[in-house]
């Protein structure tokens, strides 16, 4: 590689890093990331940038451009899959120039693609392989944090539709606090809300909180009665006309419903999150960002799942991920999120749904048009991830390890390292691979359903 071709890759990352907000400006002048070093390697296959300590920016810290997050940002901007290398006292960010990689920035939600096998399914938000779907069930209750038009409420609305799209009143119950009133006024008169009303004010918040928490007190007496721990076991006990749905809770802006609603709306609402998830309850909280001193401790540990947009400082997204990076999310890719699902941080695109779709989908409900049946489609991989499968089988004992497998195909399959990760991540979701619980350590073993999948193709 040319010196000209190594210094325009190190003015591209650090222009890149500026976007993100490495720099620090004095008047009009402003000093971003350099590189005291860059190499490549004798193919031009990898290219090395060392970032230079000397002269890091005031207020730039070598910990957050360590962070995971940094590496994926890198990787959607320069279309290449970007590790980071880290030593005690640096920092090096290595490029394969060979494996392209990009985030979609406009997804669309299709409606008619859910998958069947994935009860109470909901899309994350999209890979570079296509959207993530993940049961609601598995969820618990969720915690969604961003700035205002960061892409909290379109998410939100995907999710719902998606949910409504799959389960009737009989399997589906909404409860639905909206005070900025705008969000999701098209949810107003659906059975699913079972006979309450879509909560405006602080008051109507209050009282449905206390209408949900009497709710969850019969549940309990209800579940008791069978012996049940789970709202799936209770439904299997007890007679068709008796079984229970599963209750969906909205709570829009609820970091201010706390601070106006005090303890009228709080103590309901830690009862809830603590009790509510066994008997049937998923809570949905979105906010601006969860101040510690406003969400109790309590809230934020019953929302394993959580999802950030753009956040203002690392501090708020820690109060949301529990980690940095949501800060460093681009503002000019509206929808871009990370979640964090099953103790795994995930760069996402959020989908979203056109208003004359949800209209539509809200008056058919109103209506009483049947939920149409969700038929399982004809399940089929791709060649070259069936091809995969196979080696793996072969010669992996019947494991999947990510690495061996990428190497082993990297020269014949155009998927990077990261995107077999994610897919393989995604086939343990959807029980194509399975955890070795007597060795969590060892690659995912492949179940019997995928086994058929790339063998009985008749």
């Amino acid at each position: 590689m040319q010196q000209s071709d190594l210094a325009y890759y190190c003015s591209v990352v650090t222009q890149a890093l500026t976007d993100l907000g490495f720099r620090y400006k004095a008047g009009d002048v402003q000093y971003g990331v350099q590189f005291s070093h860059a190499f490549a390697s004798e193919n031009d296959e990898w290219l090395l940038l060392q970032v230079d300590l000397a002269n890091l920016p005031r207020n730039v810290s070598l910990h957050k451009l360590r962070q995971p997050q940094v590496a994926d940002e890198l990787s959607q901007r320069l279309g290449y899959t970007v590790n980071t290398l880290t030593k005690q006292s640096g920092c090096v960010f290595a490029i394969h120039l060979v494996e392209k990689v990009a985030l979609p920035t406009n997804v669309p939600l299709d409606l008619t693609n859910i998958p069947a096998d994935l009860p109470y399914a909901i899309p994350l938000g999209a890979t570079v392989e296509g959207v993530l779907w993940e049961s609601l069930i598995n969820t618990t209750h969720i915690l969604i944090g961003g700035t205002t038009q960061g892409g909290k409420s379109t998410w939100i609305n995907s999710l719902l539709a998606s949910l409504l799209s799959q389960h009737g009143p009989d399997e589906l119950g909404l409860r639905i606090i909206d005070p900025k009133i705008v969000e999701f006024t098209w949810c107003a008169g659906l059975p699913h809300l079972g006979g309450t009303e879509v909560a405006q004010s602080t008051e109507d918040a209050i009282s449905l909180m206390e209408q949900c928490h009497v709710e969850l007190e019969d549940r309990a007496h209800k579940f008791t009665s069978v012996f049940a721990k789970t709202l799936a076991s209770y439904n299997d006990r007890v007679a068709p006309e008796e079984r229970l749905p599963r209750i969906v809770v909205v709570i829009d802006e609820a970091t201010d419903l706390v601070v106006e609603g005090k303890d009228a709306f709080k103590t309901p609402l830690i009862q809830l999150l603590s009790k509510g998830a066994a008997l049937g309850f998923t809570f949905i909280l979105a906010t601006q960002a969860p101040n510690f001193e406003v969400f109790p401790v309590t809230v934020k540990r019953n929302c394993i799942t959580r999802i950030a947009f753009f956040v203002a400082s690392n501090d708020h997204s820690r109060l949301i991920l529990g980690n940095g990076g949501a800060e460093l999310i681009p503002h000019d890719v509206p929808g871009r999120l990370i979640a964090r699902v099953g103790g795994h941080f995930l760069t996402l695109q959020g989908t979203w749904i056109d208003d004359q779709s949800i209209l539509e989908l809200a008056a058919q409900l109103r209506d009483g048009a049947p939920i149409p049946e969700r038929k399982p489609k004809e399940t089929r991989i791709a060649d070259e991830h069936a091809e995969m499968v196979r080696w793996a089988i072969e010669h992996c004992d019947g494991r999947f390890p990510v690495r061996p497998i990428w190497q082993e195909f990297k020269s014949v399959v155009s998927l990077s390292y990261r995107a077999l990760r994610d897919l393989a991540e995604n086939w343990q979701r959807r029980g194509w691979l399975e955890v070795d619980t007597t060795d969590p350590k060892k690659a995912r073993r492949i179940t019997e359903v995928l086994q058929r999948m790339v063998y009985d193709e008749n």
